[in-house]
C-alpha cells in the first residue's frame, strides 16, 4: 500500500454512508423532540374559547378595548360613560357566543 492518501472504500460508498448518518441523525432528533414535547391534544371548540376564568376571548378583549377607551377619555377629557364590569356588561355571554 502506498501513503497517497488513496482509500479503500470508494468514494460513493462514503457518500451513501454520510447521507445514511444524516437520515439517521434526523430521524432521532424526531424522535426526541417528540418524546419530550409530544404531541399536544387538540382542545374542543368551547374549551379553546373559554379562558380559565370562565370569559371567551371575545369578552376578554372586549373588556379590555373598553378599559382602554376609558382610560383615553379620562387622559383626553372626552365624554364619561358609564362603568361596565364583565358581570355587567350590555353584552351577554348568550350574544358572544351566537357570533362564533
Amino acid at each position: 500500500m502506498s501513503d497517497s492518501g488513496a482509500t479503500s472504500i470508494p468514494n460513493q460508498a462514503i457518500i451513501v454512508l454520510c447521507l445514511v448518518g444524516a437520515g439517521a441523525l434526523v430521524l432521532i432528533c424526531y424522535a426526541i423532540g417528540r418524546h419530550f414535547y409530544g404531541q399536544h391534544e387538540p382542545q374542543s371548540n368551547l374549551e379553546a374559547a373559554t379562558a380559565h376564568d370562565g370569559m371567551s376571548q371575545l369578552q376578554y378583549m372586549r373588556l379590555v378595548r373598553n378599559r382602554n377607551h376609558d382610560d383615553l377619555a379620562r387622559t383626553y377629557g372626552g365624554p364619561k360613560r358609564e362603568s361596565q364590569s364583565y358581570a355587567q356588561s350590555k353584552y351577554p355571554m348568550s350574544s358572544i357566543t351566537s357570533e362564533i
